[in-house]
C-alpha cells in the first residue's frame, strides 16, 4: 500500500504543479493587460483629439511599433527621443493635445511627468497601455 499511495501521491502532486503554474500564467497574463499606469480613454474620445489637431504618439521600441498592434493614426517615437521630436515638429506647440502610450503605461506616464509637464507643454494625457486598446487598432 505504501507505494502504490506515494505513486498516487507523486501523480496529484506534479497534476497541481501544473494547476498552479497555469493560474501564475493566467494571473500574469491579466496584470499585463490590466494593470497599467494612465488614463483609459474611448477609441471615439482618441479619434476625436487626433481630428482636431491632436498627436498620438507610440512609445514603444520601434521592433514592437512593427512587429504588433498599434493605434489607429499613432506615431512611433522612442521614449528617449520624444522631448526633441516634439520641439522639432512645426505642427506641435505648448497646447497641441498630445496623447502618449507605451508598453504597460508606465513609461509614458514618465514621459509625461518628467519631460513634456516640465518644459510646460499643456495638454500632455497617458493613455496608458497598447492592451488596452485592441479595439482601436490600426
Amino acid at each position: 500500500m505504501g507505494e502504490s499511495w506515494n505513486k498516487l501521491m507523486g501523480s496529484y502532486y506534479k497534476e497541481q504543479a501544473k494547476i498552479n503554474k497555469n493560474k501564475q500564467i493566467r494571473a500574469d497574463r491579466h496584470k499585463e493587460v490590466y494593470d497599467g499606469e494612465g488614463t483609459k480613454l474611448k477609441c471615439s474620445e482618441i479619434k476625436e483629439i487626433h481630428d482636431a489637431g491632436g498627436v498620438i504618439l507610440d512609445l514603444r521600441n520601434p521592433v514592437d511599433y512593427a512587429t504588433t498592434k498599434i493605434l489607429h493614426n499613432a506615431i512611433n517615437v522612442p521614449a528617449t527621443n520624444v522631448l526633441k521630436w516634439v520641439i522639432a515638429n512645426n505642427q506641435i506647440n505648448m497646447n497641441t493635445p498630445i496623447l502618449l502610450y507605451s508598453q504597460d503605461g508606465k513609461i509614458s506616464e514618465s514621459v509625461k511627468n518628467d519631460l513634456l509637464d516640465g518644459i510646460d507643454y499643456k495638454n500632455v494625457a497617458n493613455i496608458g497601455s497598447i492592451n488596452w486598446y485592441s479595439e482601436c487598432s490600426g
